[in-house]
């Protein structure tokens, strides 16, 4: 009977560290996929500050030349008149 109460103690004991070890196994490769995940959506954030700044600057920059042709056609028409 003393083989035996050893055997389940040793099943016992080997099942819980096999449970340990599979927790943070498992732990470990849900911090790694969270950690990937994190890099991703910081790489998309800064891609679309990035693209959103393009075009704004573009945006700017198209109606700085509107204004530059509006006026020039105003200066034109106001020689004209004169």
């Amino acid at each position: 009977m003393d083989a035996a109460i050893w055997a389940i103690l040793a099943g016992v004991v080997c099942l819980g560290l096999g449970s340990g070890v599979g927790y943070l196994y498992r732990k470990n490769i849900a911090e790694k996929k969270i950690g990937r995940a994190e890099e991703t959506v910081v790489r998309l954030i800064e891609d679309a500050q990035k693209k959103a700044e393009a075009i704004r600057k573009e945006t700017v920059l198209e109606a700085k030349e509107e204004v530059h042709k509006l006026r020039s056609e105003f200066d034109k028409e106001s020689k004209d008149r004169r």
